[in-house]
Order: structure tokens, then C-alpha cells, then sequence
């Protein structure tokens, strides 16, 4: 026995025009020839994916409060035994935790989103916010590299050789976090952009890759000095141990 369906509710738009398919069992968008039988599933799918975002919002938001916070005290630390003026490191703190903030909130999503008809805006936003998690991938390489600089150190390692390797593996961390942000976040942002029934003009292909462009950019920069910071932090914990020419 075939499933017999209600009509849909007033107000139920088109994924594709925006269309009022209210009333419709069946068929197609009398404007552009969606099927109908699908928005049943576009609008299951949707309900399924913003609870999913509910449910983990407060563990995300947590997560791009705290890595910006430990960033900025991992550099103070190190950086307060090079700089006498203890208020320019505060500025500095400040002025780094803000940055990365900035970085990580999804003022990114709100800007892409405005290429989206309202209607959509909310999922896209969304979907930028359960996805956000590549752009912490660039500064993970701070860490990676005071674990090798301390070690570096306990080993008497030349400095020179040390810090050339530093930033060695700032290029190559680097080069795989671009692979994953190719690879991965594109293709699985534009999936879920797709299972959703959102319809995608191409200027948001454009204002996407401006907006994530500009916030690897800065986030890379951020992991850059962030080498140097390690340098600094590890100096600061371990005085002694580089073998000096």
C-alpha cells in the first residue's frame, strides 16, 4: 500500500526558488520543478541536523573559548622572560586571544550566509559551525614544536639546527592542514550544503573561499609566530641545554 501524505504546511518553501508549496501532496514546484516528495525528506533532514548542532553547540563554543585562551598563555609565559613591560604582555595576550577568537567565531558563517536567500541562512550557519574545526588545525603545530624543542633541549641539540627544523615543521604541518581543508572540509561542507536542500548561488562559492582564505591566513600567521612563542616558552622552562657554536 503506497504511504499517503498530508499536504504540506503553509510557508513551506521551495529548497530551489523559494516557492510556497503549501497545500501540495505531490507533484512538482509549480515555479521551478522540484519534486515535492523530496522537501519532505530536505525538511527531515534538516530538523535531524539542527538538533545535532543543539546538542553539541555548548561543547564547541567552549572549545573555541579555551584554545585561544591557552594559546595566549603558553606565549605569555615565555614571552614575559624577553619583554620587561608586564603591561605590553598583557596587551599582547589580549590582543591574541581576541584575534584567534574572531578567527574561530562564526562571524564567518554570518558573512557567507548573506549570500544565501533568508530563508537558508540558518542552515548555512550552521553547517559553518559544526565545521569550524579545521580552522584550528594551522596552530596545532605550537604545541608540536615545544615538544620538540624541549626535547631538543634535554638532547643539547645545536640551536641553530633546532630552530630551522622549528619552522620546518611549521611548513610541513602547514602544507597537510591546506590538504585537509581541500580534501575534506570543502567536499563535506558542500555535501551537507546539498543534503540539505540549500540552494547555492555561485557568488557564494566565491564569498566562501575570500572569507575562509582570509581566516586561514590569519590563523597560519597566528601559528607562525607561535614557533617562535614555543621557542620562547621552552626557553623559559628549560634555562639550560642548547649547544651553542
Amino acid at each position: 500500500m503506497s504511504q499517503v501524505h498530508t499536504p504540506l504546511p503553509n510557508g513551506t518553501l521551495c529548497p530551489q526558488c523559494g516557492y510556497d508549496l503549501g497545500g501540495l501532496v505531490a507533484g512538482r514546484c509549480p515555479e521551478c520543478g522540484f519534486d515535492v516528495s523530496m522537501i519532505r525528506e530536505v525538511l527531515h533532514a534538516r530538523r535531524e541536523f539542527q538538533t545535532k548542532v543543539a546538542q553539541s553547540r555548548f561543547l564547541r563554543y567552549a572549545f573555541n573559548l579555551m584554545v585561544p585562551a591557552a594559546y595566549a598563555a603558553a606565549f605569555v609565559h615565555g614571552a614575559k622572560y624577553e619583554f620587561s613591560d608586564s603591561k605590553m604582555v598583557l596587551l599582547m595576550e589580549a590582543g591574541i586571544w581576541l584575534y584567534c577568537l574572531l578567527a574561530l567565531s562564526e562571524f564567518g558563517g554570518w558573512v557567507v550566509s548573506r549570500c544565501i536567500a533568508a530563508r537558508d541562512r540558518r542552515v548555512v550557519r550552521s553547517v559553518w559551525s559544526m565545521n569550524n574545526w579545521v580552522f584550528h588545525l594551522p596552530w596545532l603545530v605550537s604545541p608540536i614544536a615545544f615538544l620538540f624543542f624541549a626535547v631538543a633541549r634535554t638532547m643539547s641539540a645545536e640551536i641553530g639546527l633546532a630552530i630551522v627544523i622549528g619552522f620546518a615543521l611549521w611548513m610541513i604541518w602547514l602544507v597537510g592542514a591546506v590538504g585537509v581543508l581541500l580534501a575534506v572540509w570543502s567536499p563535506r561542507t558542500h555535501g551537507q550544503l546539498s543534503q540539505l536542500g540549500v540552494c547555492v548561488p555561485a557568488r557564494f562559492h566565491v564569498v566562501t573561499w575570500i572569507v575562509v582564505s582570509c581566516i586561514w591566513f590569519a590563523v597560519t600567521v597566528t601559528a607562525f609566530f607561535g614557533i617562535g612563542w614555543s621557542f620562547l616558552l621552552s626557553d623559559a622552562l628549560f634555562p639550560t641545554g642548547w649547544k651553542i657554536d
